[in-house]
């Protein structure tokens, strides 16, 4: 993404890391906003959508304001799940509740970057963002068919 900007990788990569937190700190006060289910559909449905337009980005700057955008959508998701943890497991599967909460966490961090590698070896860099946003897109469908149809 640095061979569209003028800055070279030892500090566009701050630049871009600082931009990312500061939209995941930026998300906080929002958080009351989120604590439902309609909160975990906007943050869903939301971030797929910047997926597809964050690819087309060639600016370093928009890219900046791109990935502020993509946190501060995104990470509407972390209190929705919370409560949806609260509102849906029992006192006795709440600790496995967040266990997995916390695998799912894990195995994204861990795999993510392992299966981003084959995306842009065997198909393309822009591959990334589509299979991104896709999950985003079927994990909000899912939920949403989920809960219109009763299942817990």
């Amino acid at each position: 993404m640095t061979r569209f900007s003028t800055f070279s990788e030892e500090i566009a990569d701050p630049l871009r890391n600082g931009c990312r937190k500061v939209g995941s700190q930026t998300t906080h006060p929002y958080f009351v906003l989120t604590k439902d289910k309609i909160g975990m559909y906007f943050s869903l449905f939301g971030t797929s959508l910047v997926f597809f337009t964050i690819q087309y980005i060639t600016g370093f700057y928009s890219l900046c304001i791109g990935v502020f955008s993509l946190t501060i959508v995104a990470d509407m998701f972390r209190p929705a799940i919370w409560v949806a943890l609260d509102d849906y497991s029992s006192e006795e599967n709440r600790t496995r509740s967040v266990t997995l909460i916390r695998l799912a966490i894990n195995l994204g961090f861990s795999m993510g970057p392992a299966l981003g590698g084959l995306l842009i070896t065997y198909v393309s860099y822009r591959s990334l963002f589509w299979v991104d946003g896709l999950t985003c897109l079927i994990a909000g469908l899912n939920l949403n068919i989920k809960d219109r149809c009763g299942f817990p």
